[in-house]
């Protein structure tokens, strides 16, 4: 209302300080507010619009209808849009129905030339398949044909295309829930979505048969629509339709085709959707189908440019032109060559996918292979490039290909390959100068823990963090630091596989260098020693139990009571249902021997109390088991020297025989 105020107020009749669109003066303010309504589906705020418009004497346009016909369509009134297509030639009655659900007056747009009728239909086609309401597609396309408009190619590729959306849509909820539930699962509802999927589809495919020369983007749509109904077959030979047509106009012109140019901007992410979908269902044998067809088509453009380049280099330099305008020719020709090859290949985040895919598919073999392909990516990633280039792009980088590890990793565990898992992690390290995801080091760890190897799992932890950080991977911990979420996953996965000794001097590792969050000991005003076990969970709870007594209760001379905080089960998954008290509890009394009884505070049910003479007594035996180990260690190094004194005198008779 006040643009059109201010329109008024400076008689925009004239309108010659105003060019392109903006000409149309209070049209083209009209117009942007339609544009934005639509696409919004507010109906209510168009008619509106509409209204001032007719009080301005602003008579709509194309463009006009084009948005009403956007909104109409986004506001789930699909079957509005043929009876305001019918009122638009003058028919009465379609206005009369559209004035009483909408309050809009007539418009009629008889002058319109057969273009813009055509983009009017098209759109409106599109309305409707993209509210899924078919019958009223199929009834405007034949109020096109009744007409006498002709179905130009424009408007069946937009119908193809609108039918390849539907088709992914539909499909896209099967695959959700089948994630969810598994697909040996399904319900009805969901195999029907398939079928709806699967329809569509043909559909889509039918309608691009009978056109002359589809779009490239109607071609990767429709490609990537089989795939994700899982027709491979179909979408792989929509893909190598696209290499032929490709390679054919690079062969006429290859820098003045527009149809080269457009295949080569929409290839890049059909290939990234094709192999996504590959990796969301684990179908590595398709995956790799897709990888060898990208890879033969990027040396068949690289060979192509090659014998294109020795087609059109002169044998003798011609010198008459100006060498600067030569070499600039030059140096575009081959930039341009180079980046469409580049462009055509494999990236890295390609390989990640495929690596995902062969993970989910349990075949280790294919993993390991093609993990060495990332390492170009890898290296490009190297905090050594940061003198040059932007860190935290480099961390962004990194952080994309990252996942390639963790499936790497997680399909070498399935598979029992652990000795890969090492290599892996190596290997990854050497290409990438950084730390290793921190989920591929926590699916080594338990590898090595599952296998009984915890000095392996302390060797990897001190690997990992003996890498230096960039500042921008250290921003990306927020809660907890990479050091407090290896170790931390390294004592639980020690613990849980029943290696106790080395969780416990992973957890002293840990506190000696202050890398994990807790506070574990400290003494009251009273002289009671206090064990805080706040935040931990029963891994690492159970470590500081027994580490506390092994080193500090044991070497204590006091003989004074211990108090353990265990908490009341505030914050714990099971809600005011404590974890950790019953398990420190259960711990006293079966691993230590004599067993430690423990009673609670008064008033404070998340403290226990460990009485000092039961400590005492524990001490005592621990004492004294030791003595007996020392006493044991020593008749055992007793009787060993005996052994060598024995039989270095025998040798020594023997020598003085021999010499006599």
């Amino acid at each position: 209302a006040n643009e059109v105020s201010l329109f008024r107020e400076n008689d925009v009749a004239e309108k010659s300080f105003l060019t392109g669109r903006a000409g149309d003066g209070l049209l083209f303010i009209f117009n942007a507010a339609l544009s934005t309504f639509g696409s919004g589906g507010d109906i209510d705020l168009m008619v509106r619009c509409f209204k001032v418009m007719d009080e301005t004497n602003t008579v709509p346009n194309h463009e006009s209808i084009l948005h009403l016909v956007n909104g109409i369509g986004k506001g789930h009134n699909s079957t509005n849009i043929l009876t305001l297509l019918r009122s638009l030639r003058g028919d009465k009655a379609s206005a009369n129905i559209i004035h009483q659900q909408y309050g809009l007056t007539p418009i009629y747009l008889e002058e319109q030339k057969s273009k813009e009728w055509e983009k009017l239909y098209s759109v409106s086609i599109s309305s409707c398949l993209g509210a899924n309401d078919m019958e009223s597609a199929m009834d405007i396309l034949n109020l096109m044909k009744q007409n006498g408009v002709a179905a130009t190619q424009n408007t069946m590729s937009e119908v193809a295309y609108s039918y390849t959306q539907l088709a992914v849509e539909a499909a896209s909820r099967q695959s959700i829930i089948r994630h969810k539930v598994g697909k040996d699962r399904l319900s009805e509802h969901l195999s029907k979505d398939l079928r709806i999927a699967k329809r569509h589809a043909e559909r889509a495919s039918f309608i691009v048969q009978e056109l002359s020369d589809p779009p490239s983007k109607l071609l990767s749509a429709l490609s990537s629509a089989f795939a994700i109904i899982e027709d491979y077959t179909m979408a792989r030979m929509i893909l190598k339709g696209l290499y032929d047509k490709a390679l054919d106009h690079q062969s006429d012109s290859i820098l003045l085709s527009r149809n080269y140019n457009e295949i080569l901007t929409v290839l890049p992410a059909l290939h990234r959707s094709l192999l996504k979908i590959c990796a969301s269902y684990g179908n590595a044998t398709s995956a790799f189908s897709f990888v060898k067809d990208i890879q033969t088509f990027a040396n068949d453009i690289s060979s192509e440019t090659k014998e294109l380049r020795l087609a059109d280099a002169p044998l003798i330099p011609d010198i008459s032109k100006p060498t600067e305008q030569n070499n600039k020719g030059k140096t575009m020709f081959a930039k341009t060559h180079t980046d469409e090859a580049r462009k055509a290949g494999m990236k890295g985040e390609d390989w990640k996918l495929l690596l995902i895919a062969a993970s989910k598919a349990g075949d280790w073999k294919l993993c390991i292979n093609t993990l060495q392909f990332l390492r170009p990516s890898l290296e490009l990633t190297h905090p050594r490039w940061e003198r040059h280039k932007d860190s935290y792009g480099l961390s962004r980088k990194y952080r994309k290909l990252a996942r390639s590890l963790t499936a790497v990793l997680l399909c070498l565990e399935a598979c029992g390959q652990d000795a890969w898992a090492v290599r892996a992690i190596d290997d990854w390290i050497a290409w990438s100068g950084r730390r290793p995801p921190k989920e591929a080091v926590l699916t080594a760890i338990r590898i090595h823990a599952s296998e009984g190897r915890g000095e392996a799992v302390n060797a990897l932890i001190q690997q990992v963090l003996n890498v230096n950080p960039s500042e921008a991977d250290m921003l990306e911990y927020a809660k907890h630091t990479y050091e407090e979420i290896i170790y931390i996953g390294g004592i639980t996965h020690l613990h849980r596989n029943g290696l106790y000794e080395d969780a416990d001097e992973l957890y002293l590792d840990a506190i000696s260098k202050q890398r994990l969050p807790f506070s574990t000991s400290r003494t009251w005003k009273d002289g009671q020693h206090k064990l805080d076990l706040h935040g931990m969970n029963v891994a690492i709870a159970n470590c500081a139990v027994r580490t506390a007594f092994q080193q500090q209760v044991l070497q204590s001379e006091e003989n004074i009571d211990l108090i353990i905080v265990t908490g009341r089960g505030i914050n714990s998954f099971y809600q005011m249902r404590p974890v950790i008290r019953p398990e420190v509890q259960r711990m006293l009394l079966e691993e230590f021997y004599p067993p430690l009884s423990t009673t609670s505070l008064p008033g404070n049910m998340g403290a226990l109390r460990v009485p000092s003479d039961d400590i005492q007594k524990w001490a005592s035996h621990q004492r004294q088991q030791r003595g007996v180990k020392m006493l044991t260690v020593a008749e055992t190094l007793k009787s060993l020297s005996s052994g060598v004194l024995t039989r270095g005198s025998r040798t020594i008779a023997k020598k003085k025989e021999m010499e006599r």
